[in-house]
């Protein structure tokens, strides 16, 4: 599997036995006694924000089929389209994921579903089954058209899906644009649609088995792929951007959601 080369030149660090720089900043102090102590130079940059797709091309990128990663896609054509820097799901019922892996990152873009249109998106999740279940999936959907019946809290735009509703109702109507902003800090866990926080979470603390064939939420691993879903009709993502906090150790604050 090919995997997306990304340019670290914002995060140059020298991390000699592992050691990380604390809540993302360090004083001239620190990096002086950090270079004593290991003998190498020490150069710290806050981490920036850096394109998912550079150049508007999906190379690393891997399409597997929507309840299992691991395989095809089950219809012929192209799944998925970017344009520049907007990722457009063509209702192939596929994920679309990375080769590398994230642990601790903040994730932003802006997203829309038009009309009848479900899609997700996957974070910290396994190269193989369903990135709900290794995983996480925030849910983005057409809620009144994709259930006619009515949507259950956990199947509602801004759910962990399968798992927890949102805090709140946030998404414009299908086919305007709205902000996303995922956050994952060790155990901690928050999602922000169009400014209001839809999840808050200490993954600690949600020790209940939801389904008897998926392991609680606080058992989920805290590093995996990310990756973007479409299971019907059309869902776009554009300005995707990502901060990789990997090599920072960050403080997180209190979840209010627990």
């Amino acid at each position: 599997m090919t995997r997306v080369t990304r340019s670290h030149s914002a995060f140059s660090i020298v991390k000699t036995a592992r050691h990380y720089l604390p809540y993302q900043w360090v004083s001239l102090t620190t990096t002086l006694c950090a270079a004593m102590w290991f003998g190498t130079a020490v150069i710290a940059a806050e981490p920036t924000f850096e394109p998912l797709f550079p150049q508007g091309q999906y190379e690393g990128w891997t399409f597997g089929d929507w309840s299992d990663v691991s395989r095809p896609q089950p219809t012929d054509g192209a799944p998925w389209r970017i344009d520049d820097d907007m990722l457009t799901g063509l209702g192939k019922k596929t994920w679309i994921f990375s080769g590398e892996e994230f642990g601790d990152f903040t994730l932003r873009c802006d997203w829309r579903v038009l009309p009848g249109g479900e899609g997700g998106v996957g974070i910290r999740f396994a190269p193989q089954g369903d990135p709900a279940a290794t995983g996480l999936e925030i849910q983005l959907v057409d809620e009144k058209k994709y259930y006619p019946s009515g949507a259950k809290p956990e199947q509602k735009t801004g759910a962990v899906y399968d798992e927890l509703g949102p805090a709140r109702s946030a998404a414009k109507k299908p086919g305007e644009w709205n902000t996303l902003e995922i956050d994952c800090a060790a155990e901690r866990i928050k999602v922000v649609i169009n400014d209001i926080v839809v999840q808050d979470i200490n993954l600690d603390k949600q020790t209940a088995v939801r389904r008897k064939d998926r392991d609680s939420l606080a058992d989920r691993p805290r590093r995996g792929r990310i990756g973007f879903q479409n299971t019907k009709g059309t869902v776009q993502f554009r300005t995707i951007t990502i901060k990789d906090l990997d090599l920072v150790e960050t403080k997180p604050t209190e979840p209010t959601n627990e």
